[in-house]
């Protein structure tokens, strides 16, 4: 995926009200040039790989502020560090249990589910699946297949 401009990164930054700084454009342009859904540690070894040296402290922080502001979408996926989500539509997430990347997918729960929680305020809605992924679930069939050995049936576990 092609990196945002500067120009781009400033005005998101703008929209949600956030003080313009050479660290925050940084930290957003890598956001937005990526879908999936990294760490903050991934994206300090990224942008460090890219020349744009920042403690762990300023990208922290900063991740901090976007989630405050709205800009991004914290995941609490559970036994799993925080990742983020610059996509703040509405919509679901697959955690692949084998290579832990987190896939995005449509959904959107119908006004009509809130209803049986009256007089709660809502503040996020998630749902998270967990299973392996299509490309994970084909490489364990191509293994199987290839170390089974002909005429011979597997044993039933105990």
């Amino acid at each position: 995926m092609q990196t945002p401009t500067k120009q781009q990164a400033e005005k998101l930054l703008k929209q949600y009200d956030i003080a313009l700084t050479w660290q925050r454009i940084a930290v957003l342009q890598e956001l937005m040039s990526r879908r999936d859904h990294p760490r903050a540690e991934q994206l300090v070894q990224k942008m460090c790989i890219h020349g744009k040296r920042l403690s762990r402290a300023t990208v922290y922080n900063t991740l901090q502020l976007f989630s405050r502001q709205g800009l991004l979408t914290t995941l609490h996926i559970e036994g799993e560090s925080l990742r983020y989500d610059i996509d703040t539509s509405e919509h679901g997430h697959f955690l692949c249990e084998q290579c832990g990347s987190v896939f995005n997918f449509d959904f959107s729960l119908p006004d009509a589910v809130m209803d049986v929680l009256p007089g709660f305020e809502i503040r996020q809605r998630e749902l998270t699946f967990r299973g392996t992924c299509a490309a994970c679930a084909a490489s364990a069939r191509r293994y199987s297949a290839a170390t089974s050995i002909p005429g011979m049936q597997q044993e039933d576990p105990i």
